[in-house]
């Protein structure tokens, strides 16, 4: 049927792989890309066609989410890539807090839903590889999750669910701050006068570090070869920064570069023309510690400024400390995660 009647739904699950009914409808786009893993034994039978039996040994799905960055929403896909949120609540507004461990965490799992007026198909057990975040200048920050989940059933979407009320983030309403270390994180911004660092322009990759797994368990009985688990492995995340060749940048960035001394990046989107309560508005803040591990083309043009582009990649500070994600938004318009 046509295009204009797709529609993306999900749920997040109590138990990760156990289908719950979808809540909530995702403001996006999606890419579902079924994988079918077949049995095909060539066999010596006096005959040119290649193959003569084939069974399926195992099934799974890969997904693209695409959209812009909305407060709301994006909750959803931080708790399926780094953690689960600690919340803390005032008034209208709750404080949405995603602190991965260096030690394991427990990602959460949601069931999408995806189709048309004709069919729709649900995919459980969706969880992320990773989240990245891109920052256009002059447009909104930018959202590609890539995902997987079991094989996509077909059966029919929950109906009732209202379109959610959501918040664009807006890339120019972001802050750029570089502190030494963790406990100094956002004390520092940068751009606020000649000669400072600007930031121009990068993207945030957040990795879950998750793969599905399969293992002996309770064995397959009905012909479906989902994977049994999903282990999760060391990964790092990274910020490429596009910034304006200033002295700053040379003494500041430049020497931590070569003498690979750690910096702590925050950014910081906080909207400007909608407060949740008083003088709190919707903020986003993403926090990282690491180190710059590479660079681009020193003077590269970039509407006839000379940029470079600066690689963060995330480390521990010995302390536990790495990456820190922070959102504040309206409570009655996230709803329930």
């Amino acid at each position: 049927m046509a295009t204009a009647f797709r529609r993306i739904q999900a749920g997040r699950e109590t138990t990760i792989g156990t289908e719950v009914n979808a809540d909530k409808i995702m403001l996006g786009t999606l890419t579902v890309s079924p994988t079918l893993t077949l049995h095909q034994p060539m066999d010596e039978r006096n005959s040119l066609a290649q193959y003569y039996r084939t069974v399926p040994v195992a099934h799974q799905s890969t997904m693209r989410y695409t959209s812009d960055v909305t407060y709301e929403q994006v909750l959803d896909f931080l708790s399926m890539t780094l953690c689960a949120e600690a919340t803390a609540a005032s008034g209208a507004r709750t404080r949405y807090t995603f602190t991965p461990s260096t030690s394991g965490n427990a990602q959460k799992g949601y069931t999408f839903e995806y189709g048309d007026n004709t069919e729709q198909f649900t995919m459980a057990g969706v969880q992320c590889t990773s989240l990245e975040i891109g920052m256009n200048m002059g447009g909104a920050l930018t959202l590609n999750a890539d995902m997987f989940g079991k094989f996509p059933v077909a059966k029919a979407a929950a109906t009732g669910i209202s379109n959610p009320a959501v918040k664009t983030v807006i890339t120019d309403t972001g802050k750029f701050f570089l502190d030494a270390n963790w406990g100094a994180k956002t004390s520092t911004q940068k751009g606020n006068a000649a000669g400072e660092i600007i930031l121009a322009g990068g993207s945030v990759r957040l990795n879950s570090g998750l793969a599905p797994s399969r293992r002996l368990s309770t064995g397959s009985t009905d012909g479906v070869f989902n994977y049994t688990h999903v282990v999760e492995s060391k990964r790092s995340h990274s910020m490429d920064l596009d910034i304006l060749v200033t002295s700053e940048w040379e003494a500041d960035i430049w020497d931590a570069f070569r003498n690979q001394t750690p910096k702590v990046v925050s950014l910081q989107f906080t909207a400007e023309t909608d407060s949740i309560e008083s003088s709190k508005s919707h903020d986003i803040t993403i926090n990282m510690y690491g180190h710059f591990t590479s660079m681009g083309e020193i003077y590269s043009d970039q509407d006839g400024d000379s940029m470079v582009r600066m690689t963060l990649t995330s480390y521990d500070d010995g302390s536990g400390n790495e990456v820190e994600v922070i959102v504040d938004a309206k409570t009655s318009e996230v709803g329930t995660l």
